[in-house]
């Protein structure tokens, strides 16, 4: 299996789920409390955002490379996301009209019927259930308004989750389809207006750092 590892502000640890999208949201320039999709989404954009990071190669990976924020985007929903460990700071482009999406900490663990922690759907759930129970201290904000967390935690349902032979968790050999639970706390904004941004997110799981982790958004 993949070990959970911890990604962060997204924390890892260690097919296709569809969400319609159709229509569009109205832009919005933040001045009062950020404007969320609904929060129901979460848990299926949650399966969607790590199957979309897993996809990309090391070598234009976001989370590897602050200057590839825009590899292999596409559709309705632009993925924001956060490190390995550490802070970052990034600049982005994100063309107009895309919904953002984002973890400020989440957690993920596969199946494994060797590993009694999450030999089955029951213990898998478990497992980043607990991690996630430790998150605390999290904060997120959109051009330096508070973005309200409480509704934000969402945990997917189980989700096919396809690993490259080229990935961002190590050898070729662990390359195949594992069954994955996500859980976290994330954040999905309605397309934001036109000109520049600023997201910011941090957290901490256990004793660890989550970020902080800042992006400077350009919405053209």
């Amino acid at each position: 299996m993949i070990k959970a590892i911890v990604i962060v502000a997204v924390l890892v640890s260690s097919s296709m789920l569809v969400i319609p999208m159709s229509g569009s949201f109205k832009a919005f320039a933040a001045t009062s409390q950020p404007n969320l999709i609904p929060t129901n989404l979460y848990k299926v954009l949650a399966a969607k955002w790590w199957q979309y990071l897993v996809s990309v190669p090391p070598s234009t990976n976001p989370i590897l490379d602050n200057n590839s924020c825009d590899a292999k985007q596409k559709g309705a929903v632009f993925y924001l996301v956060g490190t390995f460990g550490g802070s970052a700071e990034r600049n982005c482009t994100i063309p107009q009209g895309k919904t953002i999406f984002f973890p400020v900490v989440n957690y993920f663990a596969t199946l494994d019927k060797n590993d009694p922690h999450v030999d089955t759907i029951a213990h898998l759930r478990k497992n980043v259930t607990d991690n996630i129970n430790q998150a605390h201290d999290l904060q997120a904000k959109l051009d330096g308004i508070n973005i309200n967390l409480e509704n934000a935690r969402a945990q997917s349902q189980p989700f096919p989750l396809r690993v490259p032979k080229d990935n961002i968790f190590g050898p070729p050999d662990i390359a195949g389809t594992y069954l994955a639970i996500s859980d976290g706390y994330w954040v999905g904004l309605k397309p934001l207006s036109v000109g520049q941004h600023t997201i910011h997110f941090f957290g901490k799981l256990q004793n660890s750092d989550i970020g902080p982790v800042t992006y400077h958004i350009t919405v053209k």
